[in-house]
């Protein structure tokens, strides 16, 4: 199985958690499990799942997440650039359970924002070329879903 370098962080991961913690939970009154937790001794893992979160209920999957931090404004881009393959692991999780998969972003200025990505109509997205050189990583640039910013609910939206 292959494997590339983990660039999240102790801080991404603590990031993610408070997220988790203080929205996901509450929204959706659920527990939020990182279905595979990186270990701290290895800074590879494996590709198996790549959605990041599982939303339980009294152990029951009630949907799927990806959390995000983002060190920008929610209205800084029109659009919200996510990994193809990520967005093709979101749109199979929703297909396949029938269950929501969420795309959760805090923006810097602890604006709340998500999307169902299951239920956005694929006439209405774009796909780049797209990613990060910030840690010259060619693997950090592939193809991209792009979501536009008015799709995402804010914090308060069913």
């Amino acid at each position: 199985m292959s494997s590339r370098p983990i660039y999240q962080t102790p801080d991404d991961l603590k990031a993610e958690m408070e997220i988790a913690r203080e929205f996901v939970n509450l929204k959706w009154d659920c527990q939020t499990w990182k279905i595979e937790p990186q270990r701290p001794e290895k800074r590879e893992k494996p590709f198996k799942y790549e959605v990041d979160y599982a939303l339980l209920r009294r152990e029951r999957i009630i949907g799927f997440a990806e959390i995000k931090d983002r060190g920008y404004r929610r209205h800084d881009f029109k659009t919200y650039l996510l990994g193809l393959r990520k967005w093709f692991r979101l749109r199979e999780a929703s297909i396949h359970t029938g269950l929501p998969a969420l795309l959760v972003v805090r923006w810097i200025d602890h604006d709340y924002g998500w999307v169902d990505v299951g239920t956005i109509a694929l006439e209405q997205m774009q796909w780049e070329r797209g990613g990060t050189t910030a840690r010259e990583d060619p693997l950090d640039i592939e193809p991209c879903a792009m979501i536009p910013i008015r799709f995402f609910k804010r914090a308060d939206e069913c």
